[in-house]
């Protein structure tokens, strides 16, 4: 999750269900999502327990510590950029870009403006997470899919999608 401008609050996946809670933060209030008509698996909703920051939760310890790491810019990744990522199911990993600007359908939605990884590191229940290379901002999680050669592979939905379709810009500084 990302806290954003423009929602005032936090970013996560739109395919996510409501009312939601991540990471102790509780009864997180919606505020909109980008999902229907612009095919943007984005959503945003204000926290009570905390204000706008360039934070974000990185990683996890065993003992069930969270890191933290300082957003400092935004970006688009690249094929062959190496892009982390942190998931409430799985905690931290990092993978390889294979393929950008996708489209898949889960047979409700269809996402496009997708990075696809070289391979899976996420889980169910990991949706809505951010995905960032070193203190870059790239995406918010969304899935896993089935690349060209049959292989199951982590994606997530790309900054550059979610600000060319909602007002939302993660927060910098």
């Amino acid at each position: 999750m990302y806290n954003v401008r423009g929602g005032n609050g936090l970013m996560t996946a739109g395919h996510c269900r409501n009312p939601l809670n991540y990471e102790n933060r509780l009864n997180m209030e919606f505020l909109g999502d980008a999902l229907l008509g612009s095919n943007t698996d984005a959503q945003w909703h204000r926290s009570p327990q905390e204000g706008p920051s360039n934070n974000i939760i990185s990683d996890r310890s065993s003992n069930g510590q969270l890191f933290t790491r300082r957003i400092l810019s935004t970006g688009n990744a690249r094929v062959g950029d190496l892009a982390c990522k942190y998931g409430t199911i799985t905690g931290g990993g990092c993978a390889f870009v294979a393929q950008v600007g996708e489209s898949r359908s889960d047979g409700r939605y269809t996402y496009s403006g997708l990075t696809l990884m070289d391979r899976s590191i996420t889980a169910n229940g990991d949706s809505g997470g951010p995905w960032f290379e070193n203190s870059r901002a790239l995406g918010v999680h969304t899935g896993a899919t089935v690349n060209d050669e049959g292989q199951t592979v982590s994606f997530f939905t790309s900054l550059g999608r979610i600000y060319r379709t909602t007002d939302l810009r993660v927060i910098t500084s």
